[in-house]
């Protein structure tokens, strides 16, 4: 309860709430079209189809980095620290529910098995993803 008073302090701030819609924003839409659930260079969903699940997940990766961003900028005021468990998670988000280069890469890599791997436990990577990435703002809200 605490962290929530916490989050609510630090988004009151007009300068923190900007970073936080900025970056959530800008995140939601590289997600997106690195996805492919938006057409490049149009603001248009894919017609091809797009799953709700992979939406959610990246509202949630995006939100969940861009209120992290904004702690973090607030907590740098204070020369205080921030969990890295975030960053970790946003970058885990992105290799498994958002980058579609990242199969080819994997496999090039580890071989067959990283694609393997990643359409195997994709979801769940995502998952862990977006766990880490609250987790680290949980942590970060700490030292608010």
């Amino acid at each position: 309860m605490k962290q929530l008073f916490a989050l609510r302090k630090v988004l009151s701030k007009p300068a923190y709430a900007a970073a936080f819609l900025v970056v959530t924003a800008l995140l939601f839409f590289v997600y997106a079209y690195t996805a492919n659930v938006l057409v490049w260079g149009t603001l248009q969903f894919n017609p091809l189809g797009f799953s709700y699940a992979t939406v959610a997940l990246l509202l949630l990766l995006a939100a969940g980095t861009g209120l992290l961003a904004a702690v973090g900028l607030h907590a740098r005021k204070f020369k205080a620290k921030t969990c890295a468990a975030g960053i970790a998670g946003g970058s885990v988000g992105f290799v498994s529910s958002a980058c579609v280069y990242c199969p080819p890469v994997l496999a090039f890599v580890f071989g067959a098995q990283g694609l393997f791997f990643l359409s195997q436990y994709g979801a769940w990577l995502a998952l862990a993803a977006v766990a880490l990435v609250y987790y680290g703002l949980n942590e970060s809200l700490k030292v608010v």
